[in-house]
């Protein structure tokens, strides 16, 4: 797994974690990413995001923050698992379907190849037939 910084228009560096990933549909490796965080400007460090989408819990004024969603957001992110399972979850899956392709399409050639051994199986029998009949 890489790390990958971008650097946005104001100067803000962030921070993505990238997987390369098969991607059976177009038979080339596509990159899956994860929001680490921003890049600190003056040491290179990265801080990390809270792990959620969109704004956090009390960021508007008109709102109390509710000390029992701060409780249920920890055992949330506990309970979910790591990111690395995640990723390697989502590859497994795409090669998994790349696999089932790849079956599909032996088992094809496999009766291919069935119909083509009984038909010349045929013609071997009518030969020797044939060869019978002549005194051969």
């Amino acid at each position: 797994m890489a790390i990958v910084k971008y650097t946005h228009k104001d100067g803000t560096q962030y921070a993505y974690s990238s997987l390369p990933c098969w991607d059976p549909e177009r038979k080339q490796n596509r990159p899956i990413r994860k929001y680490l965080g921003k890049v600190d400007p003056t040491t290179g460090e990265i801080i990390p995001s809270s792990g959620k989408r969109g704004r956090p819990i009390g960021s508007k004024k008109s709102q109390p923050q509710n000390p029992h969603s701060a409780e249920e957001s920890q055992e949330a992110q506990q309970s979910a698992p790591p990111v690395s399972e995640i990723q390697s979850a989502i590859c497994q899956d795409a090669e998994t379907a790349a696999l089932k392709e790849q079956n599909a399409s032996l088992q094809a050639e496999v009766e291919a190849l069935r119909i083509r051994v009984q038909y010349l199986e045929h013609v071997l029998a009518l030969i020797k037939d044939q060869a019978a009949s002549a005194g051969v």
